[in-house]
């Protein structure tokens, strides 16, 4: 049986649907999830770094919202 994931952009308040699939992902597709937790790495880099330089709340905050989308995409890899 698949399973339905969803994620709401903070933003917008849509919402986007995936369909889980059951099965082995490739290579390819573990490479894409390796690359989105690189991703979210270099988020939290770039907003701890305007943090310490009292950088603009807008694009720390943009980056947060990033950061949350990014932890999602890692987390349904699981």
């Amino acid at each position: 049986m698949s399973e339905i994931l969803s994620f709401q952009n903070p933003s917008s308040g849509r919402v986007a649907a995936f369909m889980a699939k059951e099965h082995e992902r490739s290579p390819v597709t573990e490479a894409a999830l390796e690359w989105l937790e690189t991703q979210g790495h270099v988020v939290a880099y770039w907003r701890d770094l305007l943090i310490s330089e009292g950088g603009d709340d807008q694009v720390i905050a943009v980056l947060d919202r990033h950061a949350d989308f990014l932890r999602w995409a890692r987390l349904r890899r699981d």
